[in-house]
């Protein structure tokens, strides 16, 4: 049998600083890629070890959308460390919270208040395994 290889990636958070990709995000990265939405999925969800085609064309299509350069290594990575360490910083954004981290009056709620923002990106992959 055969080991089950991975990667860490920051493709969710970096996808999370476009418009482009903020509903049916995957679907539109795969469609946008040129390949199977599978293969996105799996990417992004960190169950498998990409072939350097499929990263460079997942960072292609982020790139158009995000409208800056990104060095592929600041994308995938098998051991988690990042040149840039936030994502925020990574795609030009001064700091951010998601929508979801605010309740109805504009505050924001318990579960992120120790969230920094900016920082709130490298926690899609940790929230995705704890569900």
């Amino acid at each position: 049998m055969s080991e089950k290889t991975s990667t860490h990636n920051r493709v969710q958070g970096v996808m999370a600083h476009t418009t482009r990709y903020s509903f049916k995000g995957l679907s539109r990265l795969a469609s946008d890629c040129g390949v199977s939405k599978s293969a996105v999925c799996r990417l992004a969800a960190g169950q498998t070890a990409p072939s350097y085609a499929l990263v460079l064309r997942v960072v292609g299509a982020l790139e158009r959308h995000l409208g800056r350069t990104l060095d592929p290594r600041e994308v995938v990575r098998e051991d988690g460390e990042y040149p840039t360490k936030s994502t925020c910083a990574l795609c030009g954004c001064r700091g951010c919270l998601p929508e979801e981290a605010y309740d109805e009056e504009g505050e924001i709620r318990e579960e992120y208040r120790h969230v920094k923002p900016g920082e709130w990106t490298e926690l899609l992959g940790i929230r995705k395994e704890e569900e």
